[in-house]
């Protein structure tokens, strides 16, 4: 059951990956970029 599971959590990532690709936004160039968290407050 673990693996379906695994699998299908690859199928589905693969995919949105692809949706995401086609929309402009390489998610794998993203995630090789360090993340700087925001530090500024912003007023309400």
């Amino acid at each position: 059951m673990m693996q379906d599971l695994d699998s299908l959590h690859g199928i589905i990532l693969e995919a949105y990956e692809a949706l995401m690709l086609l929309g402009g936004t390489d998610l794998d160039a993203l995630a090789k970029q360090p993340f700087a968290a925001p530090t500024g407050h912003v007023p309400i």
